[in-house]
């Protein structure tokens, strides 16, 4: 097992049960969609844990309770950071600094839809997760993460700026890195507090009555402990 493929099964079943590495484990095997019923003031919230790498019958089964959803008038909040360029609205100058700061500050490591692929080769009986649009998800839905710029913007924000040095630059953003030094700073804070901050004030605001909050499973205790925060 490549030292990536060792990275992705500890960082992802961490990420998948935020207790512990049997749970992320017993997520990668789960074949059930588990939906969690929320009342918040007038809404109604289901609270969906997802897994980005796990069994087909549980996709399946996520695409089948996604359109049921959507025909009974509910939209989709999911999780999924924004790295369109245009999105951005960043010149090409700007975008190059701000992929390659994220790669410092991940240490190189791509927790991507081809890295999660390459844990075919640990999981073999598992699958990355589908597309959007494979699951049911369209135009009518909302991305409620944050962008790649939120994020790198946040982690200067708590730990300094990011400095770009000549061997980040020298060295192609689709190359093996090898010259990143461990930076100061704790991703986790901002990879599951802030975002489950920023999704539920974009709950909190929202006109719609219906949602489906469909992340990761370690964002939704978190998301809860929040809005019970914000009930009164």
């Amino acid at each position: 097992m490549s030292k990536l493929q060792l990275t992705l099964v500890f960082f992802i079943v961490l990420l998948l049960s935020g207790c512990g590495l049997v749970k992320g484990l017993r997520a990668i095997k789960n074949e059930d969609v588990q939906p969690q019923y929320y009342a918040f003031k007038d809404k109604t919230i289901i609270f969906t844990p997802l897994t980005h790498f796990g069994q087909k019958v549980y996709y399946d089964s996520l695409r089948d309770s996604i359109v049921h959803w959507k025909h009974a008038g509910y939209i989709i909040f999911y999780e999924q950071i924004e790295t369109d360029q245009s999105l951005l609205m960043l010149d090409s100058i700007s975008y190059d600094e701000l992929n390659r700061k994220w790669r410092k500050i991940a240490g190189g490591e791509k927790m991507t839809r081809e890295g999660y692929a390459e844990l075919s080769d640990v999981f073999k009986d598992a699958i990355v997760q589908p597309e959007n649009e494979d699951l049911g998800i369209d135009s009518t839905d909302l991305n409620a993460d944050i962008t790649l710029l939120d994020l790198v913007n946040k982690f200067e924000e708590y730990y300094g700026e990011v400095k770009i040095d000549s061997c980040d630059y020298a060295t192609h953003l689709d190359s093996t890195y090898t010259c990143n030094k461990k930076l100061k700073g704790n991703l986790m804070p901002i990879i599951v507090d802030y975002r489950n901050e920023q999704l539920v004030e974009k709950v909190m605001v929202s006109e719609r009555r219906n949602i489906v909050v469909l992340y990761g499973l370690i964002h939704i205790k978190g998301m809860k402990d929040l809005l019970k925060e914000n009930q009164n």
